[in-house]
C-alpha cells in the first residue's frame, strides 16, 4: 500500500495464511491462560513495532540500494542508543555485558546481524509484505525447539499453527 508493490492473488492468500495462523494461535494461548488484557494490547502494540521497522528497513533499502549498508548503519545507530540508554539507567550494566557475557554478546550479535541483514536484503527484490510475513515464520522454530528440547507437547493448536505457516510458506515459495 506505501509503495505500491504488485502482490499477486497467490501471494495474498500465502501471506493471509500465515498471518491468520499467527493470530490463531496468539489468541488461543491468551483465552486459554486467561491473560490480562495488558498483554495483548503489548502483543497488538509489539506487532504494529514490527510492521513499522519492516516498512523503514525494506524502504531504506530500496532508496539506498545497499541494504547491507543500510542495515550497518542502522545497527551502529541503535547500539550508541542502547549505549546511552544503558549508561543512563544502570551504569554498571555495560561492565557486566562485557566481563560476563562477553561471548554470547559476540554470536548473538553476529548471528542476529546476519540474519537481519538478509531480511532488509531481501527487501530489495522481493514485496517488504512477503519478506516479512516469511521472517515471521520464526515462530515455527521457537515451537520445535519447545517440542524438541523443552519436551512440550504438540497440541491440535501447534499443529495447526505448523501446518498453517507450512502451506502458507509453500504457497509463497511456489509464486
Amino acid at each position: 500500500m506505501f509503495f505500491h508493490e504488485e502482490i499477486s492473488k497467490q501471494e495474498i492468500f500465502g501471506i493471509f495464511l500465515i498471518s491468520f495462523s499467527l493470530i490463531i494461535y496468539g489468541l488461543k494461548q491468551f483465552l486459554l491462560k486467561k491473560s490480562e488484557v495488558k498483554g495483548f494490547v503489548l502483543a497488538v502494540v509489539t506487532g504494529f513495532f514490527i510492521a513499522s521497522y519492516s516498512l523503514v528497513d525494506g524502504y531504506g533499502a530500496r532508496v539506498t540500494q545497499n541494504p547491507v549498508g543500510f542495515y550497518s548503519v542502522m545497527t551502529i545507530a541503535n547500539g550508541f542508543i542502547f549505549y546511552v540508554f544503558a549508561r543512563c539507567k544502570e551504569k554498571e550494566i555495560l561492565k557486566r555485558i562485557i566481563l560476563s557475557g562477553k561471548m554470547y554478546f559476540f554470536i548473538g550479535g553476529t548471528a542476529s546481524y546476519a540474519a537481519y541483514a538478509i531480511v532488509v536484503w531481501a527487501c530489495l527484490y522481493l514485496p517488504i509484505a512477503v519478506v516479512t510475513s516469511l521472517r515471521e515464520t520464526s515462530i515455527l522454530f521457537a515451537v520445535l525447539l519447545g517440542v524438541f528440547f523443552l519436551k512440550e507437547k504438540i497440541n491440535l493448536t501447534k499443529s495447526l499453527l505448523i501446518l498453517g505457516l507450512f502451506f502458507g510458506v509453500i504457497i509463497l515459495r511456489l509464486n
